[in-house]
C-alpha cells in the first residue's frame, strides 16, 4: 500500500506540473499574441500619425504657392493683363462643374 501511495503522489503531483506547465503555455501565447498586436496597432498609430504631419505639410506648401499664383495674377490684372487660365487635368480626382451642370 506505501509503494500504490507513492507512486499516487507522484503521478498526482507530475499531472498536476503538467497542466500547471499547458495553462502556462497558453497564457504565454496569448499573452504573446496580445502584446504583438499591441505593437502592430501602436505602429499603425504612429503610421497614420506621420501621414496626417505630411499631408498637413504638403497642404501648407500647396496654400503658399496658391498664394504665390494668386499675387501673380494680381499684378498682371493691375498691369492691365488678362492671364491665361489653363484647362484643368483630365482627371477622376478633380471635378470641375461648370455653370450648365
Amino acid at each position: 500500500m506505501n509503494d500504490l501511495t507513492a507512486l499516487a503522489a507522484m503521478l498526482s503531483a507530475g499531472l498536476g506540473s503538467l497542466v500547471t506547465a499547458i495553462f502556462q503555455g497558453m497564457r504565454a501565447r496569448r499573452d504573446g499574441y496580445n502584446r504583438t498586436r499591441r505593437e502592430h496597432m501602436e505602429d499603425i498609430a504612429q503610421w497614420r500619425e506621420d501621414l496626417a504631419q505630411q499631408t498637413r505639410e504638403l497642404e501648407a506648401l500647396l496654400n503658399y504657392w496658391r498664394g504665390v499664383a494668386a499675387g501673380y495674377e494680381y499684378q498682371l490684372r493691375a498691369a492691365g493683363i488678362e492671364p491665361e487660365r489653363p484647362e484643368p487635368p483630365d482627371s477622376p480626382l478633380y471635378h470641375r462643374t461648370s455653370e450648365g451642370d
